[in-house]
């Protein structure tokens, strides 16, 4: 990516409001600088006074020090001020943009994407535009036009002496562009191996329990050691490759009164110029260099954050979800699949030519072993995917035709991965439907069986749920399936919703579930044939393809495959430690 289109990542984030406020800190920083060098005209004017022995404009020379000092930390502090203010609005808009975005993506870039390296471009790589967008704009832009408008009153007074100062202006500025460039290079790979060790780090520290259960010794950690040493290695090449162009730069302006004070002294002996211009050229030397030390310092992070700005514009950039903002009627809730083809990416279909029909008001059952394509196909009717090739229509309506958000209305989709929010119990089931009255979501907790369990937490319903609460899988599952209770849509996917149940609630569950299916269109995913025996229609499927569909009779009868699962499940049944009952 090119510097001009790297620019055109960092303009995209701004507010045309910001972006007004972002001028005025400029103004008021680079009227800062300007502020810091009047003092050194006013040593020089001190030094002039008393050089002509005539003292009585020194006065106005120290007011002029004083008022320019307190200037320039006023100005310094409004422009900093705006500047931060600039930067949080950005950073919270920008942040806004990309969970907005971040929802409207396919499932797709949510699972293949690591929550390490989500959360290290929303909040680590967002914190570091805070920094640029604060400091780094206004103090470079100031820093670069302080010593350019000095050049100019310098060739106003004397042309010779302008073209040395410049120099070493003109030499700073050029180096530092290869800096940037030498630095877009790295960027890349330095964001890549900051993002791999942030993943490695997540997922070591989430998988502690399981590394201290099995004695895991060094080798174990061999992966989060491997992206720590290419980090390493990484950082040091991009310094290194840096490390000249820094030297070059800080000797160049160190040594600026190397080139002026032998020709100002030259011309001072030659009569072209007075011990009073000779001193002043001497402190515009001083002062005309030392705001770009500033730009300096901030040059490393000009490659930094316009690597991370580029990645926050790929994001916002990535195709949504194909979305519609017409009315869809549907005539009822039958779901149909028409020769549905589905694959991950490039890689192999997982669902090939399948075509199947969940009724209206009836149970269907996908079984199947593992890997067999049952999930995708339930998650295919919520359009997390959008399938490769055939339709999927509810009420006789495709599902692209159908607006996301009346999509998801008429669906209940509870699954065996429980998901809580750090909210009270209370808001997370009444995510099901805000509207419910708290008796409408204490009767869905009843029906769900988890309205005791809760009533004896120490806060009741207000508990939060976080790392303190200790809820169990199960009382985690009957909560989700309190909230499904209370949406009351007229769809229903369950996905092994039983799965972390304990046999005391088991009965009581099954005919809450039997309650919030009554009169519904249900779709049912469970590996334990039993809990779909009754269902109105089972569907198997065997590597991605619909192989036979019928009632748990006719299957036995007729479809090998699935007469294979019940006796693995029967022999199941049997089994108990040490052997199988005779």
């Amino acid at each position: 990516m090119t510097l001009d289109n790297r620019s055109q990542c960092f303009h995209s984030l701004f507010h045309k409001k910001n972006k007004r406020r972002l001028i005025g800190a400029v103004i008021c920083c680079v009227l800062s600088v300007l502020c810091g060098i009047l003092p050194y005209l006013g040593v020089w004017g001190i030094v002039t006074c008393f050089l002509n022995e005539r003292t009585e404009s020194l006065f106005q020379y120290v007011c002029l020090i004083a008022a320019a000092i307190i200037l320039k930390h006023l100005l310094f502090g409004t422009g900093t001020k705006i500047s931060h203010k600039v930067a949080y609005q950005t950073l919270g808009e920008t942040r806004k943009k990309l969970f907005r975005k971040i929802a409207r993506l396919p499932m797709g870039y949510v699972k293949t994407t690591a929550s390490g390296q989500v959360k290290t471009i929303i909040m680590d790589n967002m914190e570091q535009l805070e920094t640029f967008y604060a400091h780094n704009i206004p103090e470079i832009i100031s820093g670069l036009a302080v010593p350019l408008c000095m050049g100019i009153l310098l060739a106003v007074l004397d042309i010779r002496v302008a073209g040395i100062m410049l120099i070493p202006v003109i030499l700073f500025i050029l180096v530092g562009i290869l800096m940037i460039i030498v630095q877009m290079k790295k960027m890349d790979e330095f964001n890549q191996a900051f993002a791999d060790v942030s993943v490695k780090t997540v997922e070591y520290v989430n998988g502690m329990k399981e590394l201290k259960i099995f004695a895991a010794d060094e080798s174990t950690y061999g992966r989060l050691s491997e992206s720590i040493r290419t980090y390493s290695t990484v950082v040091t090449e991009w310094f290194q490759s840096c490390l000249k162009y820094v030297a070059f730069n800080h000797a160049d302006l160190n040594n600026n009164l190397v080139f002026l004070f032998p020709l100002a002294g030259l011309m001072y002996l030659s009569g072209s110029v007075t011990a009073a211009s000779y001193i002043m050229y001497l402190f515009m030397g001083l002062a005309m260099l030392i705001p770009l030390e500033t730009v300096s310092n901030n040059f490393d992070y000009i490659g930094m954050n316009a690597s991370v700005a580029k990645k926050i514009d790929e994001i916002l950039k990535l195709d949504e979800m194909a979305d519609t903002t017409s009315k869809a009627e549907l005539s009822d809730h039958t779901i149909v699949f028409e020769h549905v083809t589905f694959s991950y990416g490039e890689g192999q279909p997982v669902l090939k030519d399948v075509s199947f029909t969940v009724p209206d008001g009836k149970v269907t059952a996908l079984a199947g072993v593992s890997g067999s394509g049952k999930s995708t196909a339930a998650s295919l009717i919520c359009r997390f995917w959008d399938i490769t090739e055939g339709q999927i229509c509810m009420g006789g309506v495709p599902l692209n035709q159908i607006p996301l958000s009346d999509l998801m209305s008429q669906i209940s989709f509870v699954t065996q991965n429980t998901f809580l929010f750090k909210k009270s119990i209370r808001d997370n089931i009444m995510m099901g439907n805000p509207e419910a009255t708290e008796e409408e979501m204490m009767q869905a907790a009843k029906d769900a069986v988890c309205h005791d369990f809760i009533m004896r937490l120490p806060k009741g319903y207000d508990t939060v749920i976080d790392k303190e609460t200790k809820l169990s899988g199960g009382e985690k599952q009957r909560i989700t399936l309190a909230r499904a209770i209370l949406k009351n849509a007229p769809v229903v996917i369950l996905d092994e919703a039983t799965a972390y149940i304990d046999a005391d609630n088991e009965d009581l569950l099954q005919k809450a579930l039997a309650k919030l299916s009554e009169g519904k269109t249900v779709l049912v995913i469970a590996h334990r044939l039993s809990s779909i025996k009754e269902a109105d229609s089972i569907v198997v499927l065997e590597q991605g393809e619909v192989i036979d569909c019928g009632t748990h009779d006719e299957l036995i009868n007729r479809c090998s495959t699935y007469r294979d699962m019940w006796a693995a499940l029967e022999q199941s049944d049997q089994w108990k430690m040490g052997g199988v009952n005779a």
